[in-house]
């Protein structure tokens, strides 16, 4: 699983939108107004990328966007999460990114605040802590909690 980590306003959306279009995902956004962003975002891609990638239009009823690429036409399907209590994907093995997955979370939820989260991998190296024990160890768990490294988060 890929993972883009930057604070608001830090390119996350660009790098989904081109994830997406370089692996033919799907994508999953906070609300209505994120679709509009994602579209603009694939517009702008397309535009940037010296003909790789072709803007074909966008379904406003299906909320699928069409890309070409070489040779082959993507959909790009684009669910709200807003809308996921209605939604159903059915069997479908097309992967799917997520946007913002901490907002689409919220959403799903109710607003509610998200006090912890879990994330599963596959890759061992992702989530080898890698301790510089030089504080006092914290009792709680047995080491500095400030040292506590997860290579994912790097």
């Amino acid at each position: 699983m890929e993972k883009f980590i930057a604070p608001r306003g830090g390119g996350r959306t660009y790098q989904i939108c081109k994830y997406a279009i370089e692996n033919d995902c799907d994508i999953i956004v906070p609300t209505s107004l994120n679709v509009e962003l994602v579209t603009k975002t694939i517009i702008f891609l397309c535009e940037s990328s010296c003909g790789k990638w072709t803007y074909r239009g966008y379904r406003v009823d299906s909320r699928e966007i069409y890309v070409d690429t070489e040779g082959k036409r993507l959909t790009i399907r684009v669910f709200n999460a807003l809308d996921f209590q209605l939604a159903s994907f059915g069997y479908n093995a097309k992967q799917v990114v997520i946007d913002d997955v901490d907002l689409c979370m919220q959403h799903i939820i109710g607003g509610r605040n998200i006090a912890a989260c879990s994330i599963a991998t596959y890759d061992p190296s992702e989530v080898a802590l890698h301790p510089e024990i030089e504080n006092v160890d914290d009792p709680t768990i047995g080491r500095p909690t400030v040292q506590l490294t997860c290579r994912s988060l790097l």
